[in-house]
């Protein structure tokens, strides 16, 4: 490993733990994410639904390698794993209604997300055009983005799904 990359990951660090501890002082007293039973149960059912699919990821996965050989470094094909297992979790709990606690508004927690996935897309980015021969090294950054933009876009389809649903609703009455 070259020192820049050892400095960037150290620097990295540093920063999410700054970041942690101004959350930390910061930090309202007031409990932020309260689930009611239905919601507990619902993303325990989501915890296995993303448990599945990441277990069937893994073992399509194994199987395409040993025919082919690895189709990209281990740690993006783990991470895409992960990343299939958390998708099918976070879809599965939107649209039962059991992803966003009930004092917390969904287009706050779609913005932040948003925010988090064009962070990692400028960073994929830069990074690319700083360092083509091993573009690689930063496809973690990429599968973050994407991962959290199919967030974003599941969030909005479920809140248009509810508006409509809400507006069936008065019209019915």
């Amino acid at each position: 490993m070259s020192i820049p990359y050892l400095t960037g990951l150290f620097v990295g660090i540093l920063f999410v733990l700054i970041f942690f501890m101004i959350f930390l002082i910061f930090k309202k007293k007031k409990p932020m994410n309260q689930y009611d039973e239905r919601q507990k149960a619902i993303q325990g059912v989501a915890y296995k639904v993303g448990f599945f699919a990441m277990f069937a990821y893994f073992l399509f996965n194994g199987l395409i390698c040993m025919e082919i050989g690895n189709w990209l470094p281990m740690l993006n094909m783990n991470f895409i794993g992960i990343g299939v297992g958390l998708l099918c979790y976070a879809g599965y709990a939107i649209f039962k209604d059991a992803y966003i606690s009930l004092n917390t508004k969904p287009m706050k927690t779609m913005l932040s997300l948003a925010a988090i996935s064009a962070v990692n897309y400028i960073c994929f980015f830069i990074n690319y055009n700083i360092n083509n021969e091993n573009p690689e090294i930063f496809l973690t950054s990429l599968i973050c983005a994407i991962l959290l933009t199919l967030i974003c876009i599941m969030i909005i389809i479920k809140a248009i799904i509810d508006k409509c649903c809400a507006k069936k609703e008065l019209i019915e009455e």
